[in-house]
Order: C-alpha cells, then sequence, then structure tokens
C-alpha cells in the first residue's frame, strides 16, 4: 500500500488543513487522466497530503464519465511508519484509518465509499459526493 510518485514530506494537520481547499477547488477531468492526457493529481504536491504519522492521501475534485462530481481521495502509507503498522492488523484498520484522517482533514463527518484499489499496488479509492 506504498506510493513512490512523491516524496514524503509530512506536516502538522493544522497545515494539511490549510491547504485543503486549494486541493479541491480545480476540477479533474478523470476521463483525461485515465486517457494519459493529463497528469494524475497524485503528481501534483497541492493535492498531496503527508500526515506525521506516515499516512499519505491524495485528495482532488472530479469529474466522472458518469456525470457526477466527486471528492475522489487515496490511500498509502511509508513503510516503517505508524501508518503502516494498521496494515498488517489487516485491511479493515488501515481503510478506517485513512477514511478517519481524511475526515479531520476535511473537517467533516461524510461517510465515503470505497471505490476501488489500484490493481498491484493495492492502494484504496474513496468517493464522495461534491456537495458545495
Amino acid at each position: 500500500m506504498t506510493d513512490a510518485r512523491t516524496p514524503f514530506r509530512p506536516q502538522p494537520i493544522d497545515l494539511l488543513r490549510a491547504r485543503y481547499a486549494a486541493a479541491i477547488r480545480p476540477l479533474i477531468v478523470a476521463q483525461r487522466v485515465m486517457e494519459g492526457r493529463e497528469p494524475p493529481p497524485g503528481s501534483k504536491p497541492e493535492h498531496v497530503f503527508d500526515f506525521e504519522d506516515g499516512l499519505k492521501l491524495i485528495v482532488s475534485r472530479e469529474l466522472l464519465p458518469s456525470g457526477n462530481v466527486v471528492v475522489h481521495f487515496s490511500a498509502s502509507f511509508v513503510e516503517g511508519t505508524a501508518a503502516a503498522v494498521t496494515a498488517p492488523a489487516g485491511v479493515g484498520p488501515f481503510l478506517v484509518h485513512a477514511v478517519e484522517s481524511w475526515q479531520r482533514l476535511a473537517n467533516t463527518t461524510q461517510e465515503p465509499a470505497v471505490c476501488f484499489i489500484t490493481p498491484g499496488k493495492r492502494i484504496p479509492h474513496w468517493h464522495v459526493t461534491w456537495s458545495h
């Protein structure tokens, strides 16, 4: 469940929260990313949120091929960190930790839905319907 696309640069939650609005401001057209016509959000620092416990969330607002607009986030961890410790206990504890961390970051109680897991990398992805 690690993602090596971006270096790990942890920040306190207050600094992460201060950057959240900028991550969901642009609307990313998911189809363009899937076709390789646009770089994925994880390659852009404004979408990457590295928590002090080793969790890495990549967050964006996306237009899906269905026409729905969602907040999309994925979660991975850095080996040897506290977040990595939740993974051996099972996928469930890691998923719960990732969702709770996103909720703290977004200052919300919304419950996201797991939409897919990246094949091979085992990186979970969630969607939350955009409501602003």
